[in-house]
This record gives structure tokens, C-alpha cells and sequence, in this order.
């Protein structure tokens, strides 16, 4: 528990510098969510880079380095920061109390909260790895890594060939280096990566929504729907998966996508989404293909405003960046002859109905996701009727451009499996954050309509 809990805090360490470089106008809270993900990044993209020198993975070799180079960027943020003296204000101020009642009900949502995160963690803690996808990839892989000391303990030569080597190896070479960290294979301690992540997302997310809806019960609530919506939820998150961990990246990349589309003058913005969509693609493969959808999007919006000659730089500085770790991916693996994935061209057109009702059915099962997905189709009726801002307009793009995307994978390659949308509801986890963050506008935007409705009323009288 010890090894977890210092696992934890050097990879927080280890992307805590880099974090107050990109997001300096961040509030503290934000800093920290960001940190871990961003250290596992750092620390994954480092044993490949260890793999490509085939220098063999320790201890010393993946961690020290990297902790000396974070204590120097330490410092020397610590220094700049002391010499500058910044007075920018971090982060938003609370809403002041409006009475007791008001905080007790704050306590007793977010108590809710904490008590199913709670539970998810201690479920991971208390649990080997069980789940299929676990043991026969992620938890495989990161074995053989540790064991092999390098990335291609895996891939090369072993006689090993279950089809996802061509995956990108995030999570078994970060799970390889937690097992590097303690020295051993801890199959129950490993699985709490999921939960981290979860924390960090969740967090991330409620400083975004925040911006929009100040009202802390409904956000917490909203989040509350989220965490306690079923199985795919609980299961992903508490389990040795990289759908937790890829949601994360999406989702970072698609909160900074919409602030670049508000305003094109943000620069910075669209840099950050075209990162953090590549970095996506580090943890899944579909990132590759999420990073085409931003591409298209800014597109449309570019041809929309009839400024695409002009942006045209802006656009192929996006998809350079948001492409850049799938391409890197793909080169090594092919000139390191890795064997081919187990996924392959197979159109089968006459599953579409099928497929669409049986995706319907696992969405709107409320063992998989609870109430959550029917809320938010209610808020998107909602949204109809009150009228569409253009905040909301790209939110719900990217929620049906990410639908149409699987439904499009489905029925090209996954063959028999598109007949039942085998795994749809945890497919759709990606888009659930960016979800919360729709409600959370349509709720602000609602409650300002009814407000201004009292207000008239009351002129009128």
C-alpha cells in the first residue's frame, strides 16, 4: 500500500512541472488532476524511448532520471515563479453561502460521491486482476515487460501473438513500471491506476462545468448520475483498462476544441486539444481516428466562416501534432515487424438495424449506465425546445460525430460482433464527460430563460 501510494505521488511529481508549464492560468486543483496522467505520459513515452536504444528497463533507469529532471523544473518554477511575483488570481471563487441548508445539502451530494469513488477504489484495491481484456491483455503484456525488462520482451520473439500487439502499450508499460517501482508483480494494487485516473477526470471535469453552471448541488449531482450510472462505469474504472484513462485524454482534448472553436484567437487552446488527442492515441488506437473527427470539425467550422485559406496553417499545425504519436507508433512498429492486429476490413452492411437497436438497448439499460444517458437525452430535447447556443452546437457535434464514428467501426470491422454492438455501452464512456459538460450549459442556459421570464413577468405587473 505504501508502494502504491509513492507510485502515485513521483508520478504526480513527474508531471507536475510540465502541467504548470502548459496550464499556468490553472487553479491548484486543476494542476493536481492533470499532474498523474501527465506523468504517466511522460513516463511511458520514456520506456519507449528506452525500447528504441534497447537499453533494458530498472529501476534506476526508468525513474531516477526522470525525478531529477522534474526536482531541476522544479525548481526553477518555484524560483521564476518567486521572481515574477505573479498576481493572476488562480482559480474561481465559490458562490457565497446562502444559508445552512444550502451547505448541508453541498456535504451530503459530494458525501455521496465520495462514498461510491470510494467503494470503486476499494474494489480495485481488494480485487486481482479478473476481467478478460485484463488478464489476457493489459495485465499480460505489462507482465512479460517487467519480466523481459523492455517493451519487446512482449512482442519479439517470445511465440506470444494474441493480436493487439499493434495496440499502443500505455497501460502494460505503465503498468510495467508500477511493477518496476515495487520491485514485484502486484496484480491487486496495479488495478488502482483506473481509479486515479477516475479521480482525475472527475476533478478536470468539475472545474470545466463549473465555469458554466456556478451552482455546486447540480453539478455534483450531475457528476453523482455519472459515478453511480451502473456496471460500465464501476467496472472500467476499478479494473485494469484503457477505457478510464483514454476518456481522460478525450476529454481534456475536446474541452479545449470547443474553447478554440469559441474563440480562434486562443492558439494555445488548439494546441493543448491537438496534445492531449494524440496522447489519447497513445492509450487506444481510436484516437487516431477521434483526431480526424477534431480535424474535420475545425474544417467545417473554418469553411463555415470562410476563413479556411486563411487558418489553413492553424489546421495543419492541429493534425501534424494530433497525428504525431499514431504515426510514430505505426512506423516503429512496422520496422520492428510487429505481428498484425487481429482487426481487419469486413463491411457487413446487413447488420445496421441489428446493430442499432442492440446499442440502443445497452445505453438505456440502467445495469450498464443507470439514469445517466436517459438524462441526457431529456436535456437534449430540452436543449431543442429552448434553442441551440454555439457552445452547445459543437458539444452535441462531437457527441454524434463520436457515435457515427463506432457505429462506422462496427460495421466495418468487427464483423459478427456488429450484429449485437458487442461492448457499445462501454464504448460510449468516452463521451460521457463531454455529456456532463452539455447538461451543465443547458442547465445554465434553462435556468437564465426562467429567470428572465420572472423578471419580465414582474415588469409587467
Amino acid at each position: 500500500m505504501i508502494n502504491l501510494f509513492l507510485y502515485v505521488l513521483v508520478i504526480s511529481f513527474i508531471g507536475l512541472p510540465l502541467v504548470v508549464l502548459l496550464f499556468n492560468k490553472k487553479n491548484y486543483v486543476s494542476l493536481i488532476s492533470l499532474s498523474f496522467p501527465i506523468g504517466s505520459v511522460i513516463i511511458t513515452l520514456y520506456c519507449w524511448f528506452l525500447s528504441v536504444l534497447k537499453i533494458e528497463y530498472s529501476f534506476n533507469r526508468i525513474f531516477i532520471p526522470l525525478i531529477i529532471i522534474s526536482s531541476f523544473l522544479t525548481i526553477y518554477l518555484i524560483i521564476n515563479k518567486l521572481i515574477r511575483k505573479s498576481s493572476e488570481p488562480i482559480g474561481h471563487k465559490i458562490e457565497d453561502p446562502k444559508n445552512w441548508k444550502y451547505w448541508c445539502a453541498v456535504i451530503g451530494v459530494c458525501g455521496v460521491v465520495l462514498v461510491k469513488y470510494l467503494t470503486i477504489l476499494l474494489h480495485s484495491i481488494s480485487t486481482k486482476v479478473y476481467q478478460p481484456d485484463e488478464y489476457s491483455q493489459w495485465a499480460f503484456q505489462a507482465k512479460l515487460i517487467f519480466l523481459g525488462n523492455g517493451l519487446e520482451s512482449f512482442y519479439g520473439g517470445q511465440g506470444f501473438e494474441t493480436g493487439f500487439e499493434t495496440y499502443p502499450s500505455f497501460i502494460p508499460l505503465l503498468a510495467a513500471s508500477f511493477y518496476s517501482f515495487c520491485g514485484e508483480i502486484l496484480d491487486s494494487f496495479v488495478r488502482v491506476i483506473g481509479p486515479v485516473f477516475l479521480f482525475c477526470l472527475v476533478v478536470f471535469i468539475y472545474s470545466e462545468m463549473k465555469q458554466y453552471l456556478k451552482n455546486i448541488i447540480i453539478n455534483w449531482v450531475v457528476i453523482g448520475i455519472f459515478l453511480t450510472s451502473g456496471f460500465v462505469v464501476f467496472e472500467m474504472s476499478s479494473g485494469l483498462y484503457a477505457d478510464i484513462e483514454y476518456t481522460f485524454f478525450y476529454t481534456v482534448s475536446a474541452v479545449f476544441l470547443i474553447k478554440y472553436l469559441m474563440n480562434n484567437d486562443k492558439k494555445k487552446e488548439m494546441m493543448l486539444s491537438a496534445l492531449f488527442i494524440t496522447l489519447a492515441a497513445w492509450v487506444k488506437v481510436d484516437g487516431q481516428y477521434l483526431a480526424l473527427i477534431h480535424i474535420g470539425i475545425i474544417c467545417s467550422s473554418f469553411l463555415y466562416n470562410g476563413v479556411l485559406l486563411k487558418r489553413l496553417k492553424e489546421l495543419m499545425f492541429f493534425s501534424i501534432i494530433s497525428l504525431t504519436i499514431p504515426f510514430l507508433w505505426g512506423l516503429y512498429t512496422a520496422v520492428r515487424d510487429f505481428p498484425d492486429s487481429r482487426w481487419s476490413i469486413n463491411p457487413v452492411i446487413e447488420y445496421s438495424f441489428p446493430m442499432l437497436s442492440a446499442s440502443i438497448q445497452q445505453i438505456m439499460n440502467t445495469t450498464n449506465w443507470g439514469l445517466f444517458w436517459i438524462v441526457v437525452f431529456s436535456m437534449i430535447i430540452l436543449n431543442l425546445y429552448i434553442g441551440i447556443n454555439k457552445q452547445q452546437f459543437y458539444l452535441l457535434a462531437l457527441m454524434i460525430a463520436n457515435v457515427l464514428f463506432l457505429y462506422f467501426s462496427y460495421i466495418v470491422m468487427f464483423g459478427e460482433e456488429a450484429k449485437t454492438a458487442a461492448s457499445f455501452a462501454r464504448y460510449i464512456l468516452r463521451i460521457a464527460p463531454i455529456s456532463m459538460l452539455y447538461v451543465s450549459t443547458i442547465i445554465n442556459t434553462a435556468t437564465k430563460e426562467i429567470s428572465n421570464e420572472n423578471i419580465g413577468g414582474n415588469s409587467c405587473v
